[in-house]
Order: C-alpha cells, then sequence, then structure tokens
C-alpha cells in the first residue's frame, strides 16, 4: 500500500515522492510527501537563522535554547 505524490518545489519538480510509511493514512503520506519535498529550502532557511543566532550568541557570550534546537536540527538533517 505505497502512495505516490509528486510535490514541486522553488527549486523545481522533486518527482515522485513515495511516502509509504503511514500505514494506510493517506493525509499523513500526503503530508509527508510535502514535507519532503520543502526540506531542502528549510535546511537552507535553518543555516541562515543559524548564522543571525550565533552572531547574537557570540555578542552576548552566551548560547540560546534556540540556537541549540537549530543546530540539532540542521544536524539531524545532515544525518549527524
Amino acid at each position: 500500500n505505497s502512495a505516490f505524490w509528486e510535490i514541486g518545489s522553488d527549486s523545481g519538480s522533486v518527482g515522485d515522492s513515495c511516502a509509504s510509511s503511514c500505514a494506510g493514512d493517506e493525509a499523513a503520506g500526503e503530508a509527508n510527501a510535502k514535507l519532503m519535498a520543502a526540506a531542502p529550502e528549510m535546511l537552507e532557511a535553518l543555516r541562515q537563522a543559524l548564522t543571525s543566532i550565533e552572531f547574537d550568541e557570540t555578542a552576548h557570550g552566551t548560547t540560546y535554547g534556540v540556537g541549540n534546537a537549530v543546530r540539532a536540527a540542521i544536524a539531524k538533517a545532515e544525518g549527524k
């Protein structure tokens, strides 16, 4: 019971994104396909946000919880 959706993104069509791990929940499968299509843009946005966060952290001599969360999300997306 695999479902496929063709999801486009600003950087071009991602193609058929398989979202078969939702065990018959078609809405969740489609939501996952959309999330996969948006992932490259979201990762780039996180990297840009982290630049600003780290500038602020350096200026104040401390780290912020949101900075730690962004770093963790980037690391997870990069498979680290």
